[in-house]
């Protein structure tokens, strides 16, 4: 197998495979991923800028597909040191899940935005799956608005998958209504779970996945020759008690670190519209994730034949990584980072994954590099029992 590009228009037809220098693409879990091409500037490439709404779908070698939708696109020229002209076009854009992202929910998904009111509301329990479709469908799918339906977004069948969460609409100070936000907050109580946008034909199909616990299987360390460095870091909390306050109750939601008085730091959580208590601990919980410092683990991982990146595992699956001999931390993926270069003298394939809450850009997520930070202070500790050994 090897690593192609094909060029999309607006409406999802395919119009021919796409001649490329280097390709450079990063999926997130549950964050919108990005791309870079690097093409010579050939009339067949030139051409590309004609297209309405270009779009690109890469096969990565037969076991990932990554499709998304340009943002920008930069014509540019050098002189090399032997006097040579090169000129290059470089696109760049989002996954397609940047749809989603660009959304927000509406306390009335039915009404446009000048007939909100105040006091209106768009709340919903259930299991996360169904609670997840309902918010994207009635605000980015079939289901929303014909001026705010994503282009060709479908939802995919709802299995009922995951457990009970709840989660209000409504525009009020300190409610994150942006729809990537809302899937993150119930992920992380109804969860673990997945979201993707895939191209399917002539559809954009928005679905939703349960990661895999894969720590017996995906293994990473030096011995094996896919671990190459590693750093750690870990700062204070800054939010260990979340003190919840709701219409008629008071809720105060801990971490584990609650009980250090030197690491003890309570945050105020207005919650007083509410009276649903699932809603309440989950704005605890959330409020626990953001404050709960930059406990980080930060990995340079490679794939091996016999452990690759979308063929044995993917996105949010949770995997181990052996520091050192005796010293090992499971952790979810979080990012994936894939190169194709042919720009040099040979091919070059390179896959790095990010392993936990690691990277200035998933670090930007404070659920995702809260998730697990408990787990990265447990590993510090145990790095230190082995070096007082």
């Amino acid at each position: 197998m090897a690593v192609s590009v094909e060029a999309r228009d607006g409406n999802l037809n395919m119009i021919g495979p796409i001649v490329w220098d280097k390709v450079d693409l990063i999926s997130r879990y549950n964050q919108v991923g990005a791309w870079t091409l690097t093409l010579p500037a050939t009339p067949q490439n030139w051409a590309l800028a004609n297209v309405s709404n270009l779009g690109i779908l890469v096969d990565w070698n037969g076991v990932y597909t990554f499709s998304g939708y340009l943002e920008t696109w930069a014509p540019s020229r050098a002189i090399a040191d032997n006097g040579a002209v090169i000129d290059t076009i470089t696109l760049s854009g989002a996954d397609d899940l940047g749809l989603i992202a660009n959304r927000i929910a509406y306390p009335v998904p039915a009404s446009p935005w000048a007939a909100q009111t105040a006091g209106a509301s768009d709340a919903q329990t259930g299991v996360c799956e169904t609670v997840i479709k309902h918010f994207v469908n009635v605000n980015a799918g079939p289901g929303a608005l014909v001026a705010r339906r994503a282009p060709h977004l479908t939802i995919a069948t709802d299995l009922a998958r995951g457990t009970t969460v709840s989660f209000t609409a409504r525009i009020q100070d300190g409610t994150d209504i942006a729809l990537m936000s809302i899937i993150r907050l119930l992920v992380a109580t109804g969860g673990p779970m997945g979201v993707k946008v895939t191209q399917t034909g002539a559809n954009l199909v928005f679905d939703v996945y349960v990661p895999r616990d894969l720590h017996d299987l995906a293994w990473f360390s030096p011995q094996l020759g896919n671990l190459r460095t590693f750093s750690l870091t870990d700062s204070t909390p800054t939010a260990t008690s979340a003190l919840v306050r709701g219409s008629t109750a008071f809720t105060e939601i801990s971490s584990a670190d609650a009980s250090n008085a030197w690491r003890h730091a309570e945050v105020l959580v207005d919650q007083a519209g509410s009276t649903d208590a699932t809603q309440m601990t989950q704005a605890g919980t959330d409020a626990i994730t953001q404050g709960a410092g930059a406990a980080q683990l930060q990995l340079q991982i490679v794939d091996l034949p016999l452990l690759r990146f979308g063929a044995d595992y993917g996105l949010g699956d949770r995997v181990t990584v052996e520091i050192r001999n005796g010293v090992s931390y499971a952790d979810i993926v979080t990012a994936v980072q894939l190169v194709a270069d042919s720009s040099g003298s040979n091919y070059v394939e390179t896959v790095t994954p990010t392993i936990g809450a690691a990277g200035s850009d998933s670090s930007g997520d404070a659920t995702a590099t809260a998730r697990l930070a408990a787990e990265v202070r447990a590993l510090r500790k145990a790095l230190q029992r082995l070096q007082a050994v």
